[in-house]
């Protein structure tokens, strides 16, 4: 039992410890199994959703009221952000899965730009499909009552609002906040 207790690591040890490692754990510096499942999950989530996007998008037969054509323009915006973002993660995982350890480093070091903008394809993507599934609620005629346009914008409004959340506060803690135990007893 007591091999299997957690020992706790005075500060200092760690930062001793961890003195080789902070180059490799800095912020912005990702491994490339890091940058490569972060290309991954980008790129089958936004595929995905992109899909959907796709699907009702190809269904719309009418646009003649304003919420019909909001409701396509959003879904078009959608699709084409999520395969933006697909075909570049893609292409970026392919890069970073011909290179070495260290040089996937210095890539992920110089070009952030590729991880932020497949990212934020992605979200933007996200946040058209939410504004489309808000105006299929509203261009629907059966729905024309006030009452339930309001419940639909307020809908969307709180899941735009959640996804902003939720994109704040899952970022990583910075490094100082976390304290890896590195031995056990």
């Amino acid at each position: 039992l007591a091999a299997a207790t957690k020992r706790i690591v005075p500060s200092a040890a760690l930062e001793a410890d961890d003195a080789a490692d902070t180059d490799d754990l800095r912020p912005g510096v990702m491994s490339r199994d890091q940058l490569l499942n972060d290309f991954a999950n980008t790129a089958m989530v936004s595929a995905i959703l992109g899909g959907f996007a796709l699907g009702d998008f190809g269904n719309i037969t009418d646009v003649s009221t304003w919420f019909s054509s909001l409701r396509a323009a959003c879904m078009f915006m959608s699709v084409h952000l999520c395969t933006l973002s697909t075909i570049g993660s893609a292409l970026a995982y392919r890069s970073v899965n011909m290179m070495s350890e260290e040089r996937s480093k210095e890539w992920g070091k110089k070009k952030p730009y590729m991880r932020r903008s497949t990212f934020m394809g992605f979200v933007l993507g996200a946040m058209f499909y939410i504004l489309g599934v808000v105006f299929i609620g509203m261009s629907k005629n059966i729905f024309a009552n006030p009452f339930w346009q309001g419940i639909f914008l307020t809908t969307g409004a709180c899941c735009a609002i959640a996804l902003m959340a939720m994109g704040i506060y899952s970022r990583p803690l910075p490094l100082d906040a976390v304290r890896p135990i590195t031995s056990l007893s």
